[in-house]
């Protein structure tokens, strides 16, 4: 059985104010000014759960929970992990996970209990390399992009008059690599590159198109210039891929991301 809201918020309050007192502590005041720095990090939210012991599903559908548990790892870190020369801020992630743009261009996710994500392998397009199977993304429709806004306004509340700041972090992270590959399968993309190349290459213009739009919405969403932000493709190391296939087919589309985020 759950514990009731009132009593989660009650938990909450208490973190907050050991958060607080961590941060404006002089340990962490000088977190950050070392070099070279060493800063911890964990497989989220697989290793929490195995800490934890508690259910991802939960943990990405309570927002109550998500915020208190949070909270929790913080200062799990903060005590476990002192050389951490990441300095402790009042910022919480809201995060659904780090695959969320899987569901932007039509793929199904959900999550084990431990937080492995479970892909969908079966895409129209894995059967078919036909462009039109694919269909335009609309920030505020397509995929989880309901619940991702859902879940940063429910934190927010949460957060209000707790001098807790609230950071949207399940945003398009992935090139094209990862996403062509989940679409098509790794090794039909593969031969693609061999047999049909010019798909391929529409294929990965098309992701890099998408994901543009996207964060264009973002940015206008949020009332946020355009800034520089980073790539998350697993898919980019050999043996998975060649230099060539990563130079003719997925450092153009980089290279459009770049002149993007500027």
């Amino acid at each position: 059985m759950y514990e009731s809201p009132e009593e989660l918020l009650r938990r909450i309050d208490g973190l907050v104010e050991d958060v607080v007192a961590a941060v404006e502590s002089k340990a962490n005041l000088v977190r950050g000014k070392v070099t070279p720095t060493a800063v911890f990090t964990v497989e989220e939210p697989i290793a929490w759960t195995k800490i934890y012991g508690f259910d991802a599903n939960r943990y990405f559908t309570d927002p109550l929970f998500y915020f208190e548990q949070t909270h929790r790892q913080k200062l799990w870190r903060w005590t476990n992990f002192p050389d951490d020369e990441e300095p402790l801020t009042m910022d919480i992630p809201a995060s659904l996970g780090w695959c969320s743009e899987y569901t932007f261009i039509g793929l199904n996710l959900s999550f084990d209990h431990s937080g492995v994500p479970n892909l969908q392998s079966d895409h129209p397009l894995s059967k078919d390399p036909d462009l039109r199977q694919l269909k335009p993304v609309n920030f505020n429709t397509s995929g989880w992009m309901p619940r991702i806004l859902q879940w940063y306004d429910d934190l927010r509340k949460i957060a209000a008059g707790r001098g807790v700041n609230v950071i949207l972090t399940s945003t398009w992270v992935r090139g094209g690599l990862d996403l062509a590959i989940q679409l098509r399968g790794y090794e039909n993309f593969v031969l693609d590159t061999l047999e049909r190349p010019q798909f391929v290459h529409d294929l990965m213009k098309w992701l890099v198109e998408e994901r543009c739009r996207w964060w264009e919405a973002y940015y206008r969403h949020f009332g946020q210039e355009i800034s520089p932000t980073g790539i998350a493709d697993d898919w980019i190391n050999v043996p998975f891929i060649t230099p060539g296939i990563f130079a003719d087919f997925v450092l153009p589309g980089y290279k459009e991301l770049e002149r993007f985020h500027v």
